[in-house]
């Protein structure tokens, strides 16, 4: 089961009301030919002919407002997913017999396999609603919310020292030895510069369509009921690009292989918002609670560019841990459950605009993260230009798909 987690701060935020309502126009009356039918009622002399009825009778009260609107900005906090060891330096010594696999702890780690996505998102958020019955019993509520792609890369180089490598698991194909890690940056064997870019990239949006029903107020000024219908969806993008220059014969090499997921959650909702006010201040407490289908879906893309001197480009399919044997498009769905909470304190500036500070806390029971869905076990022999074996007999790696 994978697990995921969604905060969120949100600051500076104004929200605003205004009323739908007409106030009604007095009557104007005819103070010679109009007695007033009640006695509270005087009429004016009747030599004032433009005059209306002085009258103690109060005006109907304008309604409470029907529509509401709210826009926030959003600070949230995605829980960061871990993968392999995706770039490594290790000792010169051992770059000179790449077939010999990597002793343990020998490579240095130097691109984090965690918190590759766990930094703070940007967005916002739009809240709107209206009151369909004058009693504010009975409405229909909208949200809206995106926290735009936000992308994170790292870069290692080196013109062969110190000697960079990507560390994989051999998985040979039963007739030779598999190597334990490919160099790309090293002296020897007539140099080989190198470098190696990750990028890990994020993006979160979703919707929803409540019915909010007036319930019955207990510690607070009231209590609305919402049920409804609830959208998430997540995208992210893990990226992995590299580039090989052999000094010697002035080969070049160029790879980017990306594992990209996306889930999309599709269910029904229901939840309950309460509030208290204290004069000007507020404060609002919001539980939501959402079961559905979680649709996700894993893509694998990869391939590497070889130039050789004097030659046009030649591209295969494919890089390190993407290969013929896991590329393409993959699709699985789960059943999800979202619990929601929110709170929020406000100020009330004027009538119809109040500033608003809160805190929300959004949990996926089950998402795929791209470091989860990468197998480390790779056929060296298969990858592209390198091997030396028919790229299409390697079983590995394998399209992972967890649940």
């Amino acid at each position: 089961m994978r697990f995921g987690l969604v905060g969120s701060l949100a600051l500076g935020l104004l929200s605003g009301s205004w009323a739908i309502a007409q106030q009604p126009t007095p009557t104007v009356g005819n103070p010679v030919s109009v007695l007033p039918a009640n006695p509270s009622v005087t009429p004016l002399p009747a030599g004032d002919s433009t005059s209306l009825f002085a009258a103690t009778t109060a005006l109907p009260e304008v309604p409470a407002p029907s529509f509401y609107a709210r826009g926030e900005y959003l600070l949230w906090f995605v829980k960061p997913y871990d993968t392999i060891s995706l770039v490594q330096v290790i000792p010169t010594n051992f770059a000179q017999n790449p077939t010999d696999p990597i002793p343990a702890g020998v490579a240095t780690t130097v691109i984090p396999t965690k918190r590759l996505s766990g930094d703070a998102l940007s967005g916002f958020r739009i809240n709107a609603g209206l009151w369909l019955d004058e009693a504010q019993s009975f409405g229909a509520d909208f949200v809206y919310w995106r926290l735009p792609r936000t992308t994170k890369t790292q870069t290692v180089a080196s013109p062969g020292e110190p000697v960079i490598t990507r560390s994989v698991i051999p998985a040979g194909d039963g007739t030779a030895a598999a190597s334990g890690f490919f160099i790309y940056a090293s002296p020897f064997d007539g140099g080989i510069a190198g470098s190696v870019s990750v990028s890990s990239a994020i993006s979160m949006d979703g919707a929803e369509a409540n019915a909010r029903i007036k319930g019955d107020a207990f510690f607070a000024d009231y209590v609305d009921y919402l049920v409804g219908f609830k959208y998430v969806n997540l995208d992210e993008t893990l990226r992995i690009s590299d580039r090989r220059t052999f000094l010697d014969s002035g080969l070049l090499l160029t790879s980017s292989e990306a594992f990209r997921t996306r889930n999309q959650f599709y269910g029904a909702q229901i939840g309950a918002h309460t509030h208290y006010r204290a004069d000007r201040w507020s404060a609002d407490l919001l539980l939501k609670f959402a079961v559905g289908a979680m649709n996700t879906t894993v893509e694998r893309t990869g391939a590497t560019t070889a130039f050789f001197p004097g030659l046009p480009p030649q591209t295969l399919p494919g890089a390190l841990l993407v290969q013929p044997s896991n590329l393409g498009t993959r699709s699985d769905t789960q059943t999800v459950v979202i619990p929601e909470l929110t709170f929020n304190l406000g100020y009330q500036l004027t009538d119809n605009l109040q500033l608003f500070v809160g805190y929300n806390f959004m949990l996926i029971s089950t998402v795929y993260r791209p470091g989860a869905t990468i197998d480390p076990s790779v056929n060296p022999a298969s990858v592209p230009f390198l091997g030396a074996i028919p790229r299409d007999i390697s079983s590995r790696p394998a399209p992972v798909m967890l649940s």
